[in-house]
């Protein structure tokens, strides 16, 4: 392996498929909103295969009528994930401005991720259309911070390509299907204060034992899924504190939400506990001034067939006190 992975910053490509790798998505129309981030889980859980490779080769050519690709990669894999092992494959790129840096990759014999979406069910079809990939070499870091949101399933920033590798490699072992997405909405405020822009919007997780992990760590313990105060820079500890208790309550209300994919009898108890829980959100879903953590577990257990007595949902008017 050419580089030695450290714990810096690193920058996915700019050529990413997303629309392409992404076949379905287990989300409601109203959460169809930008920015949408994705998790390395989710690209290994959309993809069948998962390489870790360099470019070989970057063959161009002339556009056709039909607007077809501009060049052919050539991918050296030097390990499989996920997928049918392989040590070389090739895949389609369909734009003109990503093509100056897969040479200048080709060049470097920089390692990449790359996840590799097949157009059919026969293994050998190549190239391949649809297809996303990402650095692994520390060196293509040109920004003391990421140009986008790169996130584990559970939020956390991922901070260095030893990182990436590792979650992909992680998942790839636990899961070897491919999976439905879902989105967790939205970027908890300390988590995007993490940027030197605004992160905001969502974070497409997979469907899986994983998600329900996840899920009730965030009704359990909310607060771990945040950065730490020592984390987000220029803050003061009294806003933090303001911050953090807000974002507990809406990571909670994620966690409730998501648990809706995984009855069992545990599920359902834990779901129960939440019809009291006092967080309110003036707008949620179009429901204004809301107890939204609340209302989620009950639409959950309804779901269910849990036959449970409709929790207050809102606050008491003054007039009804």
């Amino acid at each position: 392996m050419r580089t030695t992975f450290q714990t810096r910053f690193i920058r996915f490509c700019a050529c990413l498929f997303i629309a392409s790798l992404y076949g379905c998505f287990a989300i409601s129309a109203s959460a169809q909103r930008n920015p949408v981030h994705s998790s390395i889980e989710a690209y290994v859980a959309q993809a069948d295969c998962v390489y870790v490779g360099t470019v070989s080769q970057v063959t161009p050519r002339a556009h056709d009528k039909e607007g077809d690709h501009t060049a052919t990669l050539t991918i050296d894999a030097t390990s499989t994930l996920k997928g049918n092992p392989c040590k070389r494959f090739q895949v389609f790129v369909f734009g003109d401005t990503t093509i100056d840096s897969f040479r200048i990759w080709s060049q470097k014999h920089t390692l990449m991720l790359w996840f590799v979406r097949k157009e059919s069910h026969d293994s050998s079809a190549s190239p391949s259309k649809y297809w996303s990939t990402l650095t692994l070499d520390p060196a293509e870091a040109r920004t003391p911070l990421p140009m986008v949101g790169y996130f584990s399933m559970d939020f956390h920033l991922i901070r260095s390509p030893r990182q990436v590798l590792e979650i992909a490699r992680r998942y790839a072992r636990t899961s070897s299907k491919t999976a439905m997405l879902y989105s967790l909405r939205y970027m908890p405020d300390l988590v995007h204060r993490l940027f030197p822009y605004n992160a905001g919007g969502e974070l497409l997780v997979p469907i899986g034992p994983q998600l329900e992990k996840v899920a009730r760590r965030m009704i359990l313990k909310p607060g771990s899924i945040l950065p730490s105060e020592r984390e987000v820079k220029g803050i003061s500890h009294a806003a933090y504190l303001a911050i953090k208790a807000t974002d507990e309550g809406s990571v909670r209300r994620m966690g409730v939400e998501a648990l809706g994919h995984f009855k069992s009898d545990a599920n359902i108890a834990l779901l129960k506990r939440q019809l009291d829980h006092p967080f309110l959100e003036s707008n949620w879903d179009n429901n204004i001034n809301v107890y939204s953590v609340r209302l989620l577990a009950f639409k959950n257990l309804l779901k269910w067939g849990v036959q449970v007595t409709e929790p207050q949902l809102h606050p008491l008017s003054e007039g009804s006190k």
